[in-house]
């Protein structure tokens, strides 16, 4: 386990109440794994205080696609990228993307990736994992996006590091220390990034994450947003009772709940993150 500095400043955030008009805008976060002894670890990066999203926020390398992802390149890399491209397609839950633009989405992830923390991903080594779509009403920003999550082992030779702009520190840490310091409110997570590292807590080795990630249909998650009766916030999941979609697509619980500047899962404990999963 890592050490935890308990005189480390409480992290915590604010919930927003204003509904967005504008429609998701495309992005992109690659979810940097490595085996180490004991299990993997996924690289996190912590936005800066003065960021217009996910101020303070700890988040996987990405950002949003822009018009030259769009451009196809050329020769052998591209027609490799659009073979991945058509393969994602053909794991979507919801065909709303078709080849050409999931080709942009992974250009964008291996873009942001190389520009946010320096390590060059190739095409091929690259899997989705999920699919999120802010909510009307988003709850840590004013901002919505529709992201594609891709997995990538860190390259042989490669060193993910902080840029200092888009962020102001970076940290390896397995799944559940990433969750542990989250709750010691020693950093903050948003639920994306919650849900996900639930989930990647499942796999001892970065292979077999990938594996599960390339079998199954990407996750398309919508966030059903309620607002509770103490001002708060509870956010639904596929299988919730509360959510238009029947079956749980994701692991972990099916709701998380706002309390004190932070979501939590509903029952308050550390561990009802890991309901279902079997080590709860």
């Amino acid at each position: 386990m890592i050490q935890l500095n308990s005189s480390s400043p409480k992290k915590s955030a604010s919930l927003n109440h204003q509904a967005v008009a504008d429609p998701p805008r495309p992005a992109a976060s690659v979810i940097l794994l490595r085996d180490k002894v004991g299990g993997i670890e996924a690289f996190l990066l912590e936005r800066p205080q003065a960021a217009s999203v996910m101020a303070g926020v700890w988040v996987f390398p990405g950002g949003k696609v822009d018009r030259e992802d769009h451009r196809p390149g050329q020769g052998e890399d591209e027609a490799q990228t659009m073979h991945r491209a058509r393969r994602l397609h053909a794991r979507l839950a919801h065909e709303s993307v078709d080849p050409p633009q999931a080709a942009a989405f992974m250009r964008a992830a291996l873009r942001e990736t190389e520009e946010e923390c320096a390590v060059r991903v190739s095409i091929d080594a690259i899997e989705g994992w999920s699919r999120w779509i802010t909510p009307r009403v988003p709850s840590m920003s004013t901002k919505r996006f529709d992201t594609f999550f891709f997995l990538a082992a860190l390259p042989d030779g490669e060193e993910a590091r902080h840029d200092g702009e888009e962020s102001v520190q970076g940290l390896w840490a397995s799944p559940i220390q990433a969750l542990e310091r989250y709750w010691k409110q020693e950093i903050m997570l948003a639920p994306p990034q919650i849900m996900t590292l639930i989930e990647l807590s499942r796999f001892s080795r970065v292979d077999d994450a990938l594996k599960h990630a390339g079998d199954r249909l990407l996750p398309h998650i919508q966030p059903e947003p309620l607002e509770a009766a103490d001002g708060g916030r509870i956010v639904a999941y596929p299988g919730d009772e509360a959510h238009p979609i029947a079956q749980s697509l994701i692991a972990g619980p099916s709701r998380l709940v706002w309390r004190d500047g932070r979501f939590e899962p509903p029952g308050g404990r550390f561990e009802d993150f890991f309901t279902g999963l079997g080590f709860a």
